[in-house]
């Protein structure tokens, strides 16, 4: 506990005015100013700014509200989870039908996973996100090269590019997601 006989407290944050001093070297509230006003006068009428003559930040009551990163990976979660689940459908149609497709149900079986456990907030599920999202955009860097080398055989190398650049967008905006969001 701070002495007192030396100065003042600063009504602010606590720290020990020394006598004479114009004010406190932690908050830089002015002691010239005479005793704090009941309610602080704020600059500019915004309630969440800093006090005049004081340090104190208000928390901001939207601070709860999820950001748009967080909504966005809520949707890719979901989107995720439905594409799992088509194709673990599919895939299981195709088995009764033909005996092929038993790699689709696997492969949504594992889909589904991870978009359950994106929803679930599963670390693992973000972590292998994370490593689909690399791989993809391993392919799509690949795939944009050769349509970029296939642009002088007409429109086809266009498409492919651009398929590829699409790809490439796609799969960072998620990884993007991830890295902000993410559940690690």
């Amino acid at each position: 506990m701070a002495d007192a006989s030396n100065g003042t407290l600063c009504p602010s944050c606590g720290e020990l005015i020394p006598a004479g001093a114009a004010g406190c070297s932690r908050c830089g509230y002015d002691t010239r100013q005479g005793p704090a006003p009941a309610s602080p006068v704020h600059p500019g009428g915004n309630p969440y700014a800093p006090a005049t003559g004081g340090g104190v930040f208000i928390r901001h009551p939207d601070l709860d509200q999820p950001i748009w990163q967080e909504t966005a990976f809520k949707v890719v979660a979901i989107v995720i989870l439905v594409e799992g689940i088509l194709e673990v459908l599919l895939g299981v149609i195709a088995l009764a039908k033909s005996g092929g497709g038993g790699g689709s149900v696997g492969h949504g079986a594992l889909m589904t996973m991870v978009g359950i456990g994106l929803l679930a907030e599963w670390s693992w599920a973000s972590l292998a996100l994370k490593i689909a999202c690399w791989v993809n955009l391993v392919l799509g860097a690949g795939i944009t090269l050769i349509g970029l080398f296939m642009i002088s055989s007409g429109p086809l190398g266009w498409l492919v590019a651009g398929v590829g650049a699409v790809f490439l967008g796609m799969y960072g905006f998620v990884l993007y997601l991830v890295n902000t969001v993410g559940l690690d």
